[in-house]
């Protein structure tokens, strides 16, 4: 795969910095500033700064496509009715999500 001679991979990989944009690719790609993006984004905390960085990557990625996701990550998370703050699609994994949590006390058991 190092060697980028391939049409498809199945791979265990998620989006994460170098596998995908920086020396240590594995798909043959590298764009600078995609890799300096992500490099930011594991530095910076502020959402709003996150957001904007994402749209940068995004244009990138927009423009040169280095990937094509052939399947879809989907996992399931059950939750009881009183858990209140997880919405679909974006908040739906509780862990990650804890600080935005609470429990409603009027929900029925």
């Amino acid at each position: 795969m190092r060697s980028g001679r391939f049409e498809a991979a199945l791979v265990p990989y998620g989006l994460t910095s170098g596998i995908l944009f920086g020396e240590r690719s594995w798909i043959g790609y590298t764009n600078a500033a995609a890799g300096g993006l992500m490099d930011r984004l594991d530095t910076t905390l502020d959402p709003d700064a996150r957001d904007a960085i994402y749209r940068e990557l995004t244009a990138i990625c927009r423009a040169e496509v280095p990937v094509t996701f052939l399947y879809p990550r989907v996992g399931t998370t059950v939750a009881h009715q009183r858990l209140q703050g997880l919405s679909s699609p974006w908040r739906t994994d509780p862990v990650q999500y804890m600080e935005d949590l609470w429990i409603d006390d009027r929900a029925k058991e």
